[in-house]
């Protein structure tokens, strides 16, 4: 093996000198002839160009169907986040529009949902102190219902008034909705004699209202906004 080898290995190396001989040789007679006619010396691109041959044009257009594909599914990719743009964009849009809304609570009745919100007046009243929230007049309830997500909001008009609530001063504010028993009752938050905001109750046999209010407020109760659980 070792004999072998030292014999290739001599070898390799004259071809290695050959090669350098050789090499050295013609660049001296470059030098000396001086710069030669490169028309005879042109050489079919076709023939040397790796990029015409059947492979190379097979590889362009697999890589061409790549590209297109490729923007294919960008397109794609675009029409389906336009369209969940434009669901998203419906989705925010206001369910009512009719009266100023605000601190909803939801409802499933007898698969129906019953929105029971705020309702905000269309006016000012001047005489009204923000210190205190007083801009928020809030005079009566409206009930919304929607039978489902595809149709419109119903406003089944006014449930209950600021008038109709005998221990009630001002501003009906967020109120929450239960059922028992064959009743339906609207509790609420609202301003006694004294400005000292209480919860009051409400009932009724419809989920919509009208709502007929207790007498007086829940005794012990101070805070706004109540939630019933």
């Amino acid at each position: 093996m070792y004999i072998r080898a030292k014999k290739y290995y001599k070898i390799i190396s004259l071809l290695i000198m050959v090669l350098l001989i050789t090499g050295c040789s013609q660049s001296k007679d470059e030098t000396t002839q001086g710069p030669t006619d490169n028309t005879s010396a042109e050489v079919n691109q076709s023939d040397t160009n790796p990029d015409s041959s059947p492979d190379a044009e097979s590889d362009v257009n697999s890589d061409t169907d790549g590209v297109a594909q490729a923007g294919s599914d960008e397109t794609d990719s675009d029409e389906a986040e336009e369209l969940i743009d434009a669901q998203v964009l419906s989705y925010n849009e206001p369910i009512v529009t009719n009266i100023f809304t605000a601190d909803p609570s939801a409802h499933v009745f007898n698969g129906t949902l019953y929105i029971y919100p705020s309702h905000d007046p269309d006016y000012i009243d001047p005489n009204t102190s923000s210190q205190d929230g007083g801009q928020y007049l809030m005079e009566d309830y409206h009930v919304l219902t929607i039978t489902d997500f595809d149709s419109e909001c119903v406003d089944n008009g006014e449930a209950l008034n600021l008038r109709d609530v005998p221990w009630a001063k001002q501003q009906l504010w967020a109120p929450d909705a239960a059922y028992k028993n064959g009743m339906y009752y609207l509790y609420f938050p609202a301003k006694d004699q004294e400005d000292i905001f209480r919860m009051g109750v409400a009932t009724s046999s419809e989920p919509t209202g009208p709502f007929v209010a207790e007498p007086d407020y829940i005794e012990g109760s101070y805070s706004i906004d109540p939630a019933v659980f």
